[in-house]
């Protein structure tokens, strides 16, 4: 067992003109990276408003993408989620698909 950071690319705010992140969401110890996110992603709390299950939610790794969280992508240090994140996010959300509660 090892233990893992779970940090969060980060992502454009409503009006894509401010960025958060990246965000550390959590340390836990783990048998595998995947692990761990689904660890820390099952303790994250998010606002009551949100009724949406954790499974439609959470994305385990695919072949060439990391585990993903709320349509983010999920990183084992905070200088991956800096350097990968942003370009990503800002495609997607000039495309329409991504936005923050």
């Amino acid at each position: 067992m090892n233990t893992y950071q779970v940090w969060m690319e980060r992502y454009l705010l409503n009006g894509m003109d401010e960025t958060v992140g990246p965000t550390l969401l959590g340390t836990t110890v783990a048998e595998s990276f995947g692990d761990a996110c689904l660890a820390v992603c099952r303790k994250v709390k998010w606002p009551s408003y949100s009724n949406v299950p954790f499974e439609n939610m959470f994305q385990p790794a695919g072949t060439h993408s990391p585990p993903k969280y709320w349509g983010c992508r999920l990183y084992r240090s905070r200088e991956e989620a800096s350097n990968d994140g942003l370009q990503a996010s800002t495609a997607q959300a000039h495309s329409g698909y991504r936005y923050a509660v």
